[in-house]
């Protein structure tokens, strides 16, 4: 039987490899149906997105050129933490962001993630 730490890697990979493929059915089939995502804009208490299908859209609206670098995973339970540096393009004008999300896992699934940011 897995570990239940081997059960949230494995969940948080299958969420990030569909947000980096741009892949809105596997991102949708990674989180569970009531799952929430915080974003971290509008500052400084974000917006609360519910609904694994809301979260995908949210995250169809990246643009072309939009990339998460993942700098560091820690993994306690079923939470994890990622590390990351956001690339983005506005206008022709490239930028970062770095920051963290704390996710946690419920049966195989992403059920909730909560974005914070350096950058405000």
């Amino acid at each position: 039987m897995p570990e239940p730490k081997d059960e949230t890697l494995e969940a948080v990979d299958r969420y990030l490899e569909a947000i980096s493929e741009r892949s809105f059915d596997g991102l949708v089939a990674s989180m569970t149906e009531d799952c929430v995502f915080e974003d971290t804009d509008p500052r400084p208490n974000g917006t609360r997105y519910q609904g694994n299908e809301v979260i995908a859209e949210f995250f169809a609206g990246m643009g072309s050129e939009d990339s998460f670098e993942i700098e560091e995973k820690f993994i306690c339970g079923d939470r994890c933490v990622i590390l990351w540096n956001y690339h983005w393009v506005r206008d022709g004008v490239r930028g970062n962001n770095r920051g963290a999300d704390i996710l946690r896992v419920r049966d195989g699934k992403v059920c909730e993630k909560l974005a914070y940011t350096k950058n405000g």
